[in-house]
């Protein structure tokens, strides 16, 4: 894996840091992340242990493949990317996986809602960031390494019963665990 100041002047490099904005970039993104997301992104999108460069990596929450460049600026090249809201992000999606496949990244794109059966098979760790979809994930069965921006505190489960989640913000590996004082205090930002 990249260290961090590798990886963030690759990002620079690609306008994927809104204080340096290429005049010319051959990505197509809605929003460019700012600096202090980005380094939110460090420490909370990466894997908990060194994990192999060819390792597949799965993006749930793909949006228009911003979170995938930065896998790519770390040294991963094998990317899942699950994208559900295509009324959105579709066609930006779409024309950055190419960019990023001339880059050398094997992507794997998915279209449509999360299922877990079928998207995190073969991973060596998982980012969700989802807008909601989190609540169709049962974390407390993740067998795998994770990360999750909890955008809502309760779990619809079946007959209108309702369990409670992670509390709102960033979460790693551990499911149903309290973030510490810190963690909440990064996420208000």
């Amino acid at each position: 894996m990249i260290d961090r100041q590798a990886a963030l002047e690759k990002m620079k490099a690609w306008g994927l840091v809104f204080e340096s904005l290429p005049p010319s970039t051959p990505f197509r993104f809605r929003e460019v992340p700012h600096l202090p997301e980005v380094q939110d992104w460090f420490e909370f999108y990466t894997p908990p242990w060194k994990v192999p460069e060819d390792s597949l990596i799965v993006d749930v929450g793909a949006r228009t493949g911003d979170s995938a460049a930065f896998f790519l600026a770390l040294g991963y090249t094998n990317l899942r990317l699950v994208e559900p809201r295509l009324d959105l992000y579709q066609t930006d999606l779409e024309h950055n996986v190419e960019v990023l496949r001339s880059m050398g990244c094997k992507i794997d794109l998915h279209l449509h809602p999360f299922k877990s059966d079928c998207c995190l098979n073969g991973a060596a760790f998982a980012k969700f960031d989802c807008e909601g979809c989190e609540t169709e994930v049962d974390f407390s069965h993740m067998t795998i390494p994770w990360s999750a921006e909890i955008h809502f505190p309760l779990k619809k489960l079946e007959h209108g019963i309702f369990e409670y989640m992670p509390c709102i913000g960033y979460h790693r590996w551990t499911p149903w665990v309290e973030p510490s004082p810190e963690d909440l205090i990064r996420s208000q930002r």
